[in-house]
C-alpha cells in the first residue's frame, strides 16, 4: 500500500522591503541634482551675450593662446550669445578651459608665484565639485531606482547627505556671487539673471539632505550621521590643505 504523495514544501520567501517615502524623495531629489547641469544657470540679456562675444574676441586677438583654449573660450562665447545663457555643463567647460589657460601661462612664466599656484588650485577643486556632484546625482538616482525605492543602506544614505549638502553650498554660492558675475560679464543689475538650474539646484539638494537624514533606521542613525560628519569633515581639510600647500609640493 503507497502512502499518498504530499506537495513538496515551497521555500519561505523572504519578504520584500517596502518602498519608502525617503527611497522615492531620494531618487527624485538627486535626479534634479543631476539634471539641473543641464539647465540654465545663468541668464543675460541678449544684447549683453553679443557684447561679451565682441570683447573675447578682441581679447584673444592679444592673447598668447593656443588654438584647443581660443577654441574653447570661443565655443563657450558663441553659446552666451546664441542662446543668452550658460547651463552647468558650460560652466563645467568655462572651469577646465580656465585651468587650461592658467596652465598655459604658469608654464611660460619664469616661475610660478604662490598666488598663481593657489588660483590654480582654487580652479581645480572647482572642477572635482563641478564633475563630482553630477556623477554623484545620477548614481544615487539609480541605486534607489534599482532598488526599488526600499531602505538604502548607510553608504548611500551618507553619500546623499555630502551630495545634497554640497549642492545647497554651491547654489548659495552661485546666489551669493551673483553681482560677481555681474560685473564679470560687464552688465547692468537687470541684464544678468540665475537660472532655473540653479532653483533645480537648491531644491534637489535640499530633498536629497532631508532624505539622508531621514532615511535612517534605529540601528544605523548612528553610523550615518558620525560617517557623515567625518568624511565631510575630512575632504574639508584636505581641500583646505591642498589650497595652502597642495599635494606632493
Amino acid at each position: 500500500m503507497t502512502e499518498p504523495q504530499t506537495a513538496a514544501e515551497e521555500p519561505p520567501h523572504r519578504r520584500p522591503g517596502r518602498v519608502r517615502v525617503t527611497g522615492v524623495t531620494g531618487a527624485l531629489a538627486a535626479l534634479a541634482v543631476g539634471a539641473s547641469f543641464f539647465l540654465a544657470w545663468i541668464t543675460v540679456e541678449p544684447a549683453l551675450g553679443r557684447e561679451v562675444r565682441k570683447d573675447l574676441d578682441r581679447a584673444l586677438a592679444r592673447a598668447d593662446i593656443t588654438p584647443a583654449v581660443e577654441r574653447d573660450f570661443t565655443l563657450l562665447a558663441d553659446t552666451l550669445a546664441s542662446d543668452a545663457q550658460l547651463s552647468g555643463t558650460d560652466l563645467i567647460q568655462w572651469v577646465r578651459t580656465a585651468t587650461a589657460y592658467n596652465a598655459e601661462l604658469d608654464a611660460k612664466a619664469a616661475k610660478v608665484g604662490p598666488v598663481d599656484a593657489a588660483m590654480q588650485r582654487r580652479w581645480q577643486i572647482a572642477r572635482v565639485v563641478l564633475y563630482g556632484l553630477p556623477i554623484c546625482g545620477f548614481l544615487l538616482a539609480a541605486y534607489f531606482l534599482f532598488h526599488r525605492f526600499r531602505r538604502a543602506v548607510s553608504p548611500i544614505l551618507i553619500l546623499s547627505l555630502l551630495t545634497g549638502s554640497t549642492a545647497v553650498v554651491l547654489a548659495g554660492a552661485l546666489d551669493y556671487s551673483h553681482a560677481l558675475v555681474q560685473r564679470t560679464l560687464g552688465g547692468a543689475a537687470d541684464d544678468v539673471h540665475l537660472g532655473a538650474g540653479v532653483l533645480v539646484l537648491l531644491a534637489g539638494g535640499t530633498l536629497l539632505t532631508l532624505a539622508g537624514i531621514f532615511g535612517v533606521s534605529t540601528r544605523n542613525w548612528i553610523r550615518v550621521y558620525a560617517g557623515s560628519v567625518l568624511t565631510g569633515a575630512c575632504l574639508v581639510v584636505m581641500a583646505v590643505f591642498y589650497l595652502k600647500r597642495g599635494f606632493g609640493s
